[in-house]
């Protein structure tokens, strides 16, 4: 490579070295493949995606092996990986979700940026959610169905969902209210039988990606450009 080129990191993950070329971003696989031309200000890979950030500062998503092909308009502040099936989207100080399996925004940028959206709670039109210490399902308008405390135990399946309160796993409808109620056993020395924390919850959300529960509000500028 020439001396126009300089190294700004790499992805072993993804097999992808970052490059700056006269202040624009481009990369080249590990196979000395170049995937994309130096036309953008960011680029974060993300399996088969690559989130892209342009010269007006908006952020969008391409295809890895198509970059021509846009899969999120750049209209955002951040799009931001949340798992292996959604991005978050980000409008200033505004949030929404969009499917990368459906190919299409779930939940417009209508909601609080600090709000957490929980997508394996995900089903019939309502997703869990953390708002502070505020726990509990909200539609695709953004409006709240319910509160509740305790934990996610289920998302939405057939018009009902658990959850887990002072050790009962508890049968709830779409209103919150309580269908059946059952005992938690836990038998210590059964690893199947102990309950899911949201700190497993967000192990799975981000995939492992992001270390240690962070706990608290979660800043989700530090996931971002």
């Amino acid at each position: 490579m020439t001396k126009e080129y300089k190294f700004e990191n790499y992805d072993i993950g993804e097999r992808i070295f970052i490059l700056k070329y006269k202040d624009k971003c481009t990369a080249i696989d590990f196979s000395g493949r170049n995937i994309i031309q130096p036309i953008y200000q960011k680029l974060q890979f993300k399996g088969n995606y690559i989130l892209a950030k342009n010269e007006n500062n908006k952020t969008g998503v391409i295809l890895k092996d198509n970059p021509q092909t846009i899969i999120v308009p750049f209209e955002y502040t951040d799009i931001i990986p949340l798992d292996k099936e959604f991005f978050y989207i980000r409008d200033d100080e505004y949030i929404g979700l969009y499917s990368i399996n459906e190919k299409k925004i779930i939940i417009p940028t209508i909601l609080p940026v600090n709000m957490q959206l929980f997508p394996q709670y995900l089903g019939e039109g309502v997703i869990g959610y953390k708002l502070n210490s505020e726990k509990g399902f909200i539609n695709f308008d953004g409006e709240k169905q319910f509160t509740f405390n305790g934990n996610f135990k289920t998302g939405f399946n057939n018009n009902f969902a658990y959850i887990i309160q002072h050790n009962k796993c508890v049968k709830i409808d779409k209103l919150g209210n309580k269908l059946e109620e059952t005992e938690i056993i836990i038998d210590k020395n059964e690893e199947d039988d102990i309950c899911w924390t949201e700190e497993d919850s967000w192990d799975v959300m981000t995939d492992g990606a992001f270390g240690k529960y962070p706990g608290g509000d979660i800043d989700y500028e530090k996931f971002g450009f």
